[in-house]
């Protein structure tokens, strides 16, 4: 219900949403306790997130094709494929080659989506599962060009999966500081 009253106030306009349970017991206690402490932080941040959405945007490896480029890619992997006892060794040496290219992917990624973003929080970069995960600030609209433009590239990637979720009200870049 919460997330809901929020989309539907960030529909309307700009907003600066709270964490979840913020409980205040009166209109009264939440000027006088939320809002007036904050004015200047809360001006800023609205004045700041005008215009702007947050979109959620996860990369992933497909783990079967992945593997199978971090094989053919290296001789010490294949080397190691199919020899006995070699297994546990070899495992360890795949989570590290993919964790090494899932950094490679997330800042290639991160480039191509650069000029269509205000800002990003990073997740998780480098895992031997997720690639990228990130919030993203961008302008109102702008998470189509965003979903697009990282489907562009990981259509040259082909183990990569890319999700976008959003808009979304921005919650990852409305921090409010105690100030009077």
């Amino acid at each position: 219900a919460h997330a809901r009253v929020v989309q539907q106030a960030f529909e309307a306009g700009v907003v600066v949403p709270l964490r979840f349970p913020t409980v205040v017991p009166s209109i009264d206690a939440t000027v006088r306790e939320l809002v007036r402490p904050r004015r200047d932080s809360l001006l800023r941040t609205l004045g700041r997130l005008e215009g702007l959405e947050e979109v959620r945007l996860r990369a992933t490896y497909d783990e079967g094709p992945a593997v199978l480029e971090a094989l053919a890619a290296s001789p010490r992997l294949a080397k190691l494929r199919g020899r006995p006892g070699a297994e546990h060794r070899l495992g360890e040496m795949i989570v590290a080659e993919l964790r090494h290219r899932a950094v490679q992917d997330s800042q290639a990624l991160l480039f191509a989506i650069r000029p269509l973003i205000e800002d990003a929080m990073i997740d998780s970069v480098g895992g031997e599962h997720d690639v990228l995960i990130a919030s993203l600030l961008v302008r109102r609209g702008g998470g189509r060009a965003v979903d697009e433009t990282a489907e562009r590239w990981a259509a040259g990637r082909p183990p990569v999966r890319i999700r976008v979720v959003g808009p979304l009200p921005p919650y990852s870049f409305a921090a409010i500081n105690e100030e009077s």
